[in-house]
């Protein structure tokens, strides 16, 4: 396997004030920055896919952490060549935390992937939480991992929910070390199967 980081637009190498604006904001108005995050960084996703394709990867996943892991998410709903989908610390439901969803919202919404299982069978998927995040509570995976779980029969090990109980939104060391143990043995099978 070969691992390619990429900055997501307005971080890294292309920072830009977005993330500031992004740290000073909250509520509704945070939730709309992080919406364009999402969106901007999925519209790259076929570009980057074509490209690894074309560099010899016939098969491409896609995993983040927090931001990253929405960015998976949704990049999974838009992008159907990914062979793999890995979420830490993320949520398939893109609904305002306020529960709250404003006009310039619903399409976001409506197009999240808690709204569109169907894109996800019968690529592997791997969602991970932590059960005291109060940043990314848990709760939206574990409905999304119960209401793809009809649509996965028959595929065992292809859909795997993991949550670690006494961890928070920056996990416990012991945790995070197996966390990314979990995430290895995932993808070495779901990249290696034929």
């Amino acid at each position: 396997m070969a691992a390619v980081v990429v900055d997501p637009p307005h971080h890294g190498a292309r920072r830009s004030s977005v993330l500031d604006e992004m740290a000073q904001a909250s509520g509704d108005h945070a939730h709309r920055i992080l919406m364009r995050l999402v969106s901007e960084a999925v519209s790259e996703v076929p570009a980057l896919v074509d490209e690894l394709v074309a560099r010899g990867h016939p098969k491409v996943a896609v995993g983040g952490i927090s931001m990253g892991a929405f960015i998976a998410l949704a990049a999974a709903v838009a992008e159907p060549r990914l062979a793999a989908i890995v979420s830490i610390l993320g949520s398939p439901d893109f609904t305002p935390r306020s529960g709250n969803v404003p006009d310039d919202l619903r399409d976001a919404v409506e197009r999240g992937p808690s709204r569109q299982l169907e894109r996800f069978p019968p690529r592997p998927l791997l969602l991970v939480n932590a059960g005291r995040d109060d940043r990314v509570p848990p709760e939206p995976a574990r409905r999304f991992h119960d209401a793809l779980r009809p649509l996965y029969t028959g595929r065992e090990g292809q859909l795997v929910y993991r949550e670690y109980p006494e961890s928070g939104h920056f996990v416990r060391e012991d945790d995070w070390r197996d966390l990314w143990q979990n995430v290895l043995t995932f993808l070495r099978a779901a990249l290696t199967a034929p």
